[in-house]
């Protein structure tokens, strides 16, 4: 019976605990990249920025 009251109250901290943390989605700092906006390219393309700041892959010369 102390067993079962034990983990009771064991699994009971571990879901207050849980609760306390964020799972939604946060605010970044203004400027801040996520690494969702970095963009990345293969081998034989290299970044490069639009007139509008927009960022896509361009082949090398």
């Amino acid at each position: 019976m102390k067993i079962r009251l034990v983990l009771v109250v064991a699994a009971a901290a571990a879901l207050a605990a849980c609760s306390e943390t964020s799972t939604g989605p946060t605010q970044p700092r203004p400027g801040a990249r996520t690494s969702d906006d970095i963009v990345t390219c293969r081998s034989g393309y290299h970044v490069a920025t639009r007139a509008d700041g927009g960022e896509y892959c361009e082949e090398d010369s």
